[in-house]
């Protein structure tokens, strides 16, 4: 298309292309599709809160009547229930009437007089423990009265009258119950042990932690044996090779001494207590070191129980075939008899 203009010249111009008139209902139909998507997500938006809002107001189950489960143990592990109780050691019921009640005769003569000699006393306790014993617990569990007009103060040396913890075990496997140390290390500490041939031996132990390691091996009649071996952890960490399983471990730690001519080993049922304490008579021993804290006027003595509080064997339930193809339990029943049971000296 041709124009001129005022200066009579001649100007081309590009006429609108008839394609170009559907670009506004075109933009329109856009405009409708997003209006129409957005009042959708708002609907959906909606109905989410008021449905929240009506679940808001539904009265929930209390969680006190859902059904729980007691965990179960592995078939391999015993619970045993470990306490310590702190007493005087001027406490006259404790250095006599508590061991009248006390089975020592269940080791023989010469494990108890390899124990004494070292300051270790031990037995194993069955029925209700000893009137000495529920006292001291006693007292731990009640709460002191305290003066409302006096200052509160903190003792921060003062140890409870009683310690106590559930420890789990799998058969086999090792655990530790600290008797000497659990705060602090001992600085230092003089020894005095009587051999295996009846000498004496004295050594000097720095940074000295005191423990036994505990074991628990099952009987198979809902009981299980107790093993502990004292040992003491001291001095620095360094690099050591503990023997493993065929092979030889490395581990880093402060050095151990081992005291396997000590082992206390007592077959338990459930409910029984092995009971371990220290000889008074004994000073310096290993025993008197592991139960016995001299910190201030009157020396403060431990005593050890440990109870088998649960085991998870039991074989005295057998199947057998009833002879129609069917299984059948029988309770089988072990006699098991120690030798100390018909031991003369043995105490009633």
């Amino acid at each position: 298309m041709q124009r001129v203009d005022r200066a009579g010249r001649e100007r081309y111009c590009t006429a609108p292309s008839p394609r170009s008139a559907p670009t506004s209902t075109f933009t329109t139909r856009t405009s409708i599709a997003a209006t129409t998507l957005i009042h959708a997500r708002l609907g959906i938006l909606a109905t989410t809160v008021y449905a929240l809002l009506l679940c808001g107001c539904t009265p929930m189950q209390p969680v006190r009547n859902l059904p729980l489960t007691m965990p179960t143990l592995a078939k391999d592990s015993v619970t045993l229930d470990v306490l310590f109780v702190r007493y005087p050691a001027d406490d006259q019921d404790f250095t006599g009437p508590v061991w009248d009640e006390i089975d020592e005769l269940h080791f023989s003569q010469e494990a108890r007089l390899r124990l004494t000699g070292n300051g270790i006393r031990a037995g194993i306790l069955s029925g209700p423990l000893p009137m000495a014993i529920e006292k001291q617990i006693s007292l731990a569990e009640k709460p002191t009265e305290k003066d409302e007009s006096a200052p509160e103060s903190v003792e921060l040396d003062k140890q409870p009258r009683m310690k106590r913890r559930l420890l789990r075990l799998q058969a086999g496997r090792r655990s530790n119950i600290l008797t000497m140390g659990e705060t602090q290390r001992v600085p230092e500490m003089s020894l005095l042990m009587l051999g295996v041939d009846g000498q004496p031996k004295g050594r000097t132990y720095r940074e000295v932690l005191g423990l036994f390691a505990a074991r628990a091996f099952l009987n198979g009649d809902g009981g299980a044996r107790i093993e502990l071996i004292p040992e003491l952890e001291h001095g620095i960490a360094q690099k050591r090779f503990v023997p493993g399983e065929g092979m030889f471990k490395v581990e880093f730690g402060p050095p151990h001494e081992v005291f396997t001519e000590l082992r206390i080993a007592a077959d338990l049922t459930q409910g029984q207590f092995l009971v371990v304490g220290a000889v008074p008579s004994r000073p310096g021993s290993l025993g008197y070191r592991f139960f016995t804290e001299e910190k201030g006027d009157v020396p403060m003595h431990k005593l050890l129980l440990i109870r088998l509080a649960q085991s998870e064997l039991d074989d005295r339930f057998s199947e057998v075939d009833a002879g129609d193809g069917s299984k059948e339990q029988i309770k089988t029943l072990d006699v098991m008899v120690n030798t100390h049971e018909n031991s003369p000296g043995r105490k009633r």
